[in-house]
């Protein structure tokens, strides 16, 4: 069932965007990272999780939030095909780290430099572990503190987890997009989102 339904829409979305479309915008949004703990690296390279993903959350669990992650989740695994997300209760267990809070208690968790950097600016940011085309981690960072409204929370959040599957780059074409540059709210995959992200994690035949 799931097959079909897939098949129905891809057939569907293709009447809606031209291949060249969804090509080039698979290309601007999943050819390297614009934040990867390999800084430097290929910038046409793919990468994408192979083993099913475990997500765990540090910090504030907002009820309000903890329920749009498990939305996203479940949206994610729906376009997903071969990696199953979920949550889970033991750190040492997960290759997705989310922390919800402030900068401060950020960096109280984390070592790194450069993203203690990141944290004192950023309202959030995703950071990569890939190692060629293998994606192994990522760690997703919401400023809980500096977003003044829940919207935008929820914005941040789906932004950088889905980010944090491999799809790193922003595009100032499509403001409904949630890879848009510029500031936005929108909480929603677009149509076009959801086919680079089928696209991504494919079955390959």
């Amino acid at each position: 069932m799931k097959t079909l339904f897939t098949f129905l829409f891809v057939l569907f979305s293709v009447t809606i965007f031209s291949q060249d479309t969804i090509n080039d915008y698979y290309e601007e949004i999943t050819s390297g990272s614009e934040l990867s703990s390999e800084l430097g690296g290929d910038s046409k390279t793919k990468f994408k999780f192979q083993k099913d993903v475990k997500i765990y959350v540090f910090g504030e669990k907002n009820d309000t939030l903890m329920l749009e992650l498990n939305k996203i989740i479940t949206e994610l695994n729906d376009l997903i095909e071969t990696v199953n997300i979920e949550i889970v209760s033991d750190s040492t267990k997960s290759n997705i780290n989310i922390y919800f809070g402030s900068g401060e208690y950020f960096r109280s968790q984390r070592s790194e430099k450069f993203i203690h950097n990141l944290s004192k600016i950023a309202q959030g940011f995703v950071v990569t572990y890939p190692y060629y085309e293998i994606l192994n981690g990522s760690l997703v960072f919401v400023n809980t503190e500096v977003i003044d409204n829940m919207t935008r929370k929820k914005h941040v959040l789906r932004e950088e987890l889905t980010q944090a599957f491999g799809f790193c780059n922003d595009s100032y074409k499509y403001p409904s997009s949630i890879f848009y540059q510029r500031y936005s709210s929108v909480t929603e995959y677009s149509e076009l989102d959801k086919i680079i992200i089928r696209k991504h994690y494919a079955i390959q035949k």
